[in-house]
């Protein structure tokens, strides 16, 4: 069995919070448990040790995801299946 486990990534320059901020902040904790959720009952057959995903916001305010430790490819695209279907966009590192 697969331990899932998906992290809010919340961005330390929104210090002080606004209210808006707040209540973005909250739901993408939300958003992380049913993640955690739903993908540790979709793998649970799965031989794999663990899976670690994060979620934040990008610049647009859309929900990016990202698998942050080595994972089977399989197990990747499963994540990024899902995470399409609900209408988050793979994160993208900013090059230097």
């Amino acid at each position: 069995m697969i331990n899932v486990t998906v992290r809010p990534i919340i961005d330390p320059k929104l210090m002080p919070l606004k209210y808006a901020d707040k209540l973005m902040n909250e739901k993408l904790i939300g958003l992380a448990v049913g993640l955690q959720s739903y993908l540790h009952k979709t793998f649970t057959n799965e031989k794999y040790d663990d899976v670690v995903i994060y979620l934040s916001y990008n610049t647009k305010r859309v929900v990016q995801w990202k698998v942050v430790n080595d994972v089977p490819k399989q197990i990747h695209v499963e994540v990024a299946k899902c995470c399409g279907r609900l209408g988050y966009v793979q994160w993208k590192e900013l090059e230097l």
